[in-house]
């Protein structure tokens, strides 16, 4: 974006997965189970090289994604409804 003149703050992504983390940071290559990265996905890591984007841990349970894209038990999902739902009182 910094191209066409838009300067922005770098964009947090929260990872709950710590070799995604090390992988998009370039500190490894490879975990073991990731033999190789499709082509297309390597600008995250120049991106992040860059500075457009920062990395966090968040613990899964605090990973409010998981409630928009996994099947969660009742429970768990009955918590992702209170931590996220806004409803007018």
């Amino acid at each position: 974006m910094f191209e066409i003149g838009y300067d922005h703050s770098p964009s947090i992504i929260l990872e709950d997965n710590t070799a995604a983390i090390l992988i998009g940071e370039g500190k490894v290559l490879s975990t073991g189970r990731v033999k190789h990265v499709n082509i297309k996905f390597q600008w995250l890591k120049m991106a992040i090289k860059e500075k457009h984007f920062f990395i966090c841990y968040v613990h899964s349970a605090l990973n409010y994604s998981d409630g928009l894209t996994k099947s969660l038990a009742a429970p768990g999902f009955q918590q992702f409804v209170n931590d996220v739902a806004f409803i007018p009182s």
